[in-house]
């Protein structure tokens, strides 16, 4: 039996509920709801010793181990009827998998500064583009301006018709817009 069952099997014979037992706990339900899941149980291992505070006639090992009966009654029976033996390897056990515990919140953490980086990147990234969106539109602000004056000559310092004017593509270079223009098929051809 998973641990997650096991605390499930406790909400339900102990508390009443999986809804009682995490107010008890004095966690949400829906976030009890999601731990007892086989994939997010380690996250119950920060409320075993709670348990066992509100229900101490529960068996530890059972708890955390799944090792042995789930009652202390019944544990102390089966012992009294084996050979004796120390608690020794239990506790041994409980930090085995306390500081197995440890190391996966270890990576968790690791995980989540990578994920912090990768988005401090990626804020980054939008800031340079959101700045040369801005400069891009300033440019085209200034040739809309030049053209509307009728400023702009092309090579040969001639006047241009800017109604036979085609934009043919825009690009964006660091902080500079390049606008080619070209001159409609018609006009080419005069």
């Amino acid at each position: 039996m998973r641990l997650y069952q096991r605390v499930r099997r406790i909400a339900v014979e102990f508390a009443g509920s999986e809804t009682k037992l995490a107010q008890q706990l004095g966690i949400q339900q829906r976030t009890l709801n999601g731990y007892l899941n086989e994939s997010r149980e380690e996250n119950l291992f920060p409320s075993l010793s709670r348990i066992l505070e509100l229900y101490p006639q529960i068996n530890r090992d059972w708890l955390y181990f799944g090792e042995g009966e789930m009652l202390l009654s019944q544990a102390r029976s089966r012992e009294q009827a084996a050979a004796p033996g120390g608690s020794a390897g239990s506790a041994e056990r409980e930090n085995a998998m306390l500081r197995e515990l440890i190391a996966a919140h270890e990576r968790e953490n690791a995980t989540l500064r990578e994920l912090i980086s990768a988005h401090g990147r990626e804020n980054e990234t939008l800031r340079e583009l959101a700045r040369s969106k801005d400069d891009f539109i300033e440019l085209q602000k200034q040739l809309l301006a030049q053209v509307s004056a009728g400023t702009v000559r092309d090579e040969s310092d001639e006047g241009i018709n800017f109604e036979a004017m085609t934009p043919v593509a825009t690009s964006v270079r660091g902080s500079t817009v390049a606008v080619p223009l070209s001159r409609r098929a018609t006009d080419q051809q005069e």
